[in-house]
């Protein structure tokens, strides 16, 4: 079941992705934990534990018109040191096209506008947690063939 992290305090997003994690409209089910700024998110990662049952991915909120947001981008960075192979979704306002492409050159693989569209929510999250899988399937056999040639 993959594991999410939500870095937003949208209450729309927020019931969209408890619909999601009750297992409604034939989707997988998903755990979600959510926060509102990008210091939870990270204590989130950090925390005791965190290693052994990782997060999937992220759903993180940027905006290049929001300053209270803008360690987003930061945040987007650190990420990938801490949790190598999480996949992040951007998450900016519809209007805010420097937004997502920012979030998408620094290693987005996704994003969502919001208000966000539940069926457009599910399908993103069903489509990059599939990529994280595969990706980890890569890793593992590419580590089982290392093993093998030593």
């Amino acid at each position: 079941m993959p594991k999410v992290l939500v870095v937003h305090d949208d209450p729309e997003l927020a019931a969209a992705c408890r619909r999601l994690e009750a297992g409604s409209d034939g989707v997988d089910e998903y755990r979600f934990a959510f926060v509102a700024t990008t210091g939870q998110a990270l204590a989130h990662l950090t925390a005791a534990g965190a290693e052994a049952d990782p997060f999937d991915l992220a759903l993180i909120g940027v905006s290049s018109a929001n300053p209270g947001i803008s360690d987003s981008f930061e945040f987007l960075q650190r990420v990938q040191e801490l949790v190598p192979g999480m996949a992040l979704i951007a998450l900016a306002p519809s209007a805010d096209l420097a937004a997502v492409r920012r979030a998408m050159n620094l290693g987005a693989a996704d994003f969502l506008t919001l208000p966000i569209d539940a069926g457009d929510l599910s399908r993103t999250l069903d489509r990059v947690c599939a990529d994280v899988r595969d990706r980890r399937r890569d890793g593992e056999a590419a580590a089982a063939l290392a093993t093998i040639r030593r």
